[in-house]
């Protein structure tokens, strides 16, 4: 299994975090979309659970919850909604102290 070192974790979910734009303006197939939501939360996902416990982050929980949720929606996924809480989640990894 690869391990990373926090300040590399921390480097990764705040480049995967800042994809809210890409999903904002993609102008590709909602399935299509939706699909790569997933895919991208359960990356975000994997990494915070590597992070929290050094610096747990209710922001951060609160916008991962709601990205959960969008993801699974199937046929009501919002492009606009997953970008928002991808942008808090944004925000809350900016208030975390440094690695």
């Amino acid at each position: 299994m690869l391990s990373l070192g926090p300040g590399k974790t921390a480097r990764l979910l705040r480049s995967y975090a800042a994809l809210g734009e890409d999903f904002r303006k993609s102008r590709e197939d909602r399935k299509e979309l939706r699909r790569r939501a997933e895919v991208l939360v359960l990356a975000l996902d994997r990494l915070w659970q590597s992070l929290k416990t050094q610096n747990p982050s209710s922001t951060y929980d609160e916008a991962l919850a709601v990205l959960v949720q969008e993801a699974r929606a199937q046929d009501s996924f919002s492009q606009d909604r997953f970008a928002a809480a991808l942008q808090q989640m944004e925000v809350a990894l900016e208030r975390l102290p440094a690695f």
